[in-house]
């Protein structure tokens, strides 16, 4: 089943809209009434929008054998974050949105249970949030991730890009270290006593806006961070959805989900 949903966010202060899938196989008789379902978050991209995933991917032909719920949020261009002048992204998905969800939808609010991903800017999103939020989180993945925003800012030269940069970070200095800074993220994850979400992250090598990027953040945290799982996989492909289409099977079977009937055989989706 496919819902689109409009309600009022009062951590955003205005009316907001997303979209969601439910588990196929709901109405049949030997599905409990009551179950709770595992909850995917997806996250779109930079100047895409809740619909992008319903739109350019193949999430739902994928999922719909799953019992998963998949959650599709409204975050405009705001990078995941609470913006230094603007909107409080971060505290808009991460505690705002899994209560109103859970309000309308049966999806289980247990952290093994939790999953987030994102595309580009979403994939930044899904690791920061993880890693902001570890105890929510049980596993992450950023596809073509912006891991270091200033870093593909450089390379793009858009006005409308560093904009929104300097609008949700308040300018490249104050970005480092801060807490929105992933490594710095990752580093104190990684020293603490919290749960560690695990991460998987891919990107293609003839994305010219994230591959460097991605690498420089991959060996970051193989030599920094020891108690951190992050599983890195790369293939041919650009920064475009004909890429991340044929990750989505990739990533479904990171997480562990598999078709009821599968589960027992080990077969993944």
């Amino acid at each position: 089943a496919f819902c689109t949903i409009n309600y009022n966010s009062h951590v955003l202060r205005m009316d907001v809209a997303g979209n969601v899938l439910l588990p196929e196989r709901r109405h049949q008789p030997q599905v409990r009434r009551h179950e709770k379902y595992s909850v995917l978050y997806l996250l779109h991209g930079f100047g895409d929008d809740y619909s992008a995933w319903m739109r350019k991917s193949i999430i739902e032909l994928r999922a719909r054998e799953l019992d998963l719920i998949v959650v599709m949020p409204m975050v405009m261009n705001g990078f995941y974050t609470n913006q230094d002048s603007g909107w409080d992204f971060s505290s808009f998905v991460a505690d705002e949105l899994p209560l109103v969800m859970a309000n309308y939808f049966p999806l289980s609010d247990a952290r093994e249970d939790t999953y987030i991903a994102g595309v580009s800017m979403g994939g930044y999103g899904a690791f920061r949030l993880a890693l902001t939020y570890p105890e929510r989180y049980g596993a992450a993945v950023s596809l073509s991730g912006a891991l270091s925003p200033y870093s593909i800012s450089s390379k793009m030269n858009d006005d409308v890009f560093q904009d929104a940069l300097d609008r949700s970070y308040g300018g490249e200095a104050k970005f480092a270290g801060s807490e929105n800074d992933l490594l710095h993220l990752a580093r104190r994850v990684d020293a603490s006593a919290k749960p560690k979400p695990r991460l998987f992250m891919c990107c293609g090598r003839q994305d010219e806006l994230c591959y460097e990027t991605g690498l420089a953040f991959r060996d970051a945290i193989a030599s920094e961070c020891q108690h951190l799982d992050l599983q890195y996989t790369e293939s041919d492909g650009g920064h475009s959805w004909d890429y991340w289409n044929q990750r989505i099977p990739e990533f479904l079977t990171y997480f562990g989900l598999v078709r009821p009937e599968d589960e027992s055989a080990g077969v993944l989706p």
